[in-house]
């Protein structure tokens, strides 16, 4: 210890770590990360000293961690400026994505525990599609639409910006499952002639159809599915298939899986 340390009063480990409201194996652990040294240290018993001064040091270092630094984060901030606005808009998303979450949890129980779901009697179709027909699973549509759309840039057409998922069976089977992927032409020509095999060119004629609108994360569209199935199946509602959802909005054009918006058609009566 030198002159100047033995003028100043120095706390060990444990009286510092009370009186800065940290602990020792915080103390200890700081010194490792390399963020805060001990005032000296006995080199023959390893006893650490603290001045009082540095409390300030503890205290800069406790406020990183509320900023949700982690203690490498921390080190790399001592060489540089804390940007604090970044934190802050960190906080705001997360806030955002917590008022998503809740409001789809209260939503998404009031479906569940509905007698009746909140279907509405619309027209759909008349549409010319390019279709992708495959048999495989649901859970991989992500990837028959990417191929879809592959397929489509490559044709020279315009189309609608938005998918969507023929579903041939009656009623909901996620893993062996009959899909057909289309994509509403909205302009110029589709050379049938030159597309890969599975793919087409069709008509989906214009016909009613109840349409349930779903606000939620697409690994939840199973139960949807189960909700809705049995709802028309108790009620004896006749439904002429393919049963078939519209994405409107998913991780293309949003960036909050809270906010997904699918529309799910079970049509109904002939096409017109």
């Amino acid at each position: 210890m030198t002159q100047g340390q033995s003028q100043v009063k120095l706390l060990r480990i444990a009286e510092f770590a009370k009186v800065a409201l940290t602990t020792p194996r915080a103390l200890r652990l700081w010194q490792e990360k390399g963020l805060l040294e001990p005032d000296y240290q006995d080199k023959w018993t390893g006893y650490r000293y603290y001045r009082l001064d540095q409390i300030e040091k503890v205290l800069k270092i406790k406020w990183l961690q509320e900023l949700g630094l982690g203690l490498k984060e921390i080190g790399e901030q001592g060489r540089g400026k804390v940007k604090v606005s970044d934190m802050v808009a960190n906080l705001d998303e997360e806030i955002k994505l917590l008022q998503a979450k809740r409001d789809f949890i209260l939503s998404f129980n009031k479906f569940l525990n509905s007698r009746r779901p909140a279907l509405k009697k619309v027209w759909i179709g008349g549409w010319q599609l390019l279709t992708y027909k495959v048999k495989g699973s649901y859970y991989q549509i992500n990837d028959y639409v990417k191929l879809l759309w592959e397929v489509a840039d490559r044709s020279g057409a315009k189309f609608e910006p938005l998918e969507i998922t023929f579903y041939q069976t009656p009623y909901f089977s996620p893993l062996e499952a009959d899909l057909k992927i289309g994509l509403i032409i909205k302009g110029g020509r589709v050379k049938e002639e030159k597309l890969p095999s599975g793919f087409k060119v069709e008509r989906y004629q214009r016909r009613p159809a109840y349409r349930f609108s779903f606000l939620g994360p697409y690994r939840f569209l199973a139960m949807v599915y189960r909700k809705l199935d049995l709802y028309f199946r108790k009620n004896k509602l006749p439904i002429s298939p393919p049963v078939f959802e519209m994405y409107l909005k998913g991780p293309f054009n949003t960036d909050n899986e809270y906010h997904y918006l699918t529309h799910i058609f079970y049509p109904v009566g002939i096409s017109v």
